[in-house]
């Protein structure tokens, strides 16, 4: 109590004025600043559901998009292994394809080139033939130019015309 006595306690002449100076500044500010605070208040809140609005959206869009890229990231090595499955498929059958029209290719040149061997043979067997018999008769000619006598020559052409005769009056 000696805290009082002393004149160092509360008073309410000035102290007290200065509590009420400041409810009435607080309550003035109140009653001023009540609707621009709450407009703001609401506008802010407004704008914080907004936002967080938008969030949620774009969060279940973007999370609907990392689903479909993982979906379509689990698929991708099927679909990889499918090309590949189909590429190697294609392949192997064009392989096939031409292998089948180079064999084709290779039977028809060799018909081809049998049947001019052939023919050349024939060709040549012809010209053999020819040559052989134009060496016969030469030789034939030979022989009979040293052998034949004109005597023989004479004997030989009177029996071929009395072959001719008698064969004449016989038809």
């Amino acid at each position: 109590m000696g805290l009082l006595a002393s004149g160092h306690g509360f008073q309410w002449g000035v102290q007290g004025l200065y509590i009420l100076d400041f409810t009435v500044y607080v309550g003035a500010l109140v009653i001023l600043l009540r609707k621009p605070i709450q407009e703001f208040v609401a506008l802010r809140r407004a704008r914080l559901v907004k936002d967080i609005e938008e969030s949620r959206a774009l969060r279940i869009e973007k999370e609907a998009l990392l689903a479909d890229y993982t979906q379509r990231l689990a698929s991708l090595e099927a679909e990889r292994q499918q090309v590949l499955s189909d590429a190697r498929a294609a392949g192997e059958s064009e392989a096939r394809r031409i292998v089948a029209e180079a064999e084709q290719a290779v039977a028809r040149i060799q018909r081809d080139a049998q049947a001019r061997i052939e023919q050349e043979t024939r060709k040549i067997e012809q010209e053999l033939r020819l040559h052989a018999v134009k060496i016969a008769g030469a030789e034939a000619e030979r022989l009979v130019v040293e052998r034949i006598s004109d005597n023989d020559r004479r004997k030989m052409f009177t029996d071929y015309v009395e072959h001719l005769e008698t064969r004449g009056s016989l038809q």
